[in-house]
């Protein structure tokens, strides 16, 4: 189990994630695991309508719908960076986004995105977010800075076709060090999202067992 560290009032992440999405995200959630079946819990955020996270006892997974919409959930804590720290989760896209151009603004949807964010300090604007994404067309670990903002990277972590079941482990500093140039010692929230705003698309995504170890 990684060690919080003690908590502040948040600035940075909030509100760059206010610029990029239009609204103000506010409060923070105390707390070190990912309880994805207390999914209400977590801050709810709305972009563009509401997507839906539902947990499914069925197939003990969360699952993330959206139609044209664009909404997330917010979970926010610091949690202290090791060099082997790894964020690991399961997931299965049943719907994905298609025939669009993810680097470019009219394409930048997803079926699932998982957020780890860092806040700078003193300056919100200098505060950077690296997200982990699913897409079905792009080889895995294709990465590119978000066309609306170079303070969020985006990285491919699956690919291939939709019904299947995919694990995924990652190392936060590994992948952040190449996105950004440098090597944080915490991180303050992970937000998990599913969007269609900009195709007008629908998706659904199931996932499962995200942990941070």
């Amino acid at each position: 189990m990684i060690p919080p560290l003690a908590a502040k009032p948040r600035h940075g992440v909030t509100l760059l994630l206010a610029l990029y999405f239009g609204t103000l995200i506010t409060g923070a959630v105390t707390a070190e695991s990912l309880p994805l079946t207390d999914i209400d819990s977590w801050e709810h955020h709305s972009f563009e309508g509401e997507s839906r996270f539902e947990w499914q006892a069925s197939d003990q997974c969360l699952r993330m719908m959206s139609d044209g919409t664009a909404s997330a959930r917010i979970w926010e804590q610091e949690v202290e960076l090791e060099d082997d720290t790894q964020l690991s989760w399961r997931w299965r896209a049943e719907q994905d986004i298609s025939s669009v151009a993810r680097q470019e603004k009219p394409g930048d949807d997803f079926a699932g995105r998982i957020y780890v964010a860092v806040e700078h300090p003193l300056f919100f604007w200098r505060s950077r977010v690296l997200a982990y994404v699913h897409a079905s067309e792009l080889p895995v670990d294709t990465h590119w800075p978000n066309p609306f903002t170079g303070q969020f990277h985006m990285w491919v972590v699956s690919n291939g076709e939709s019904g299947n079941w995919q694990s995924i482990e990652r190392g936060i500093l590994d992948d952040w060090e190449v996105a950004f140039g440098d090597r944080p010692d915490h991180f303050d929230a992970i937000g998990l999202m599913a969007d269609s705003d900009n195709s007008g698309q629908q998706t659904d995504l199931c996932l499962a067992d995200l942990v941070v170890r």
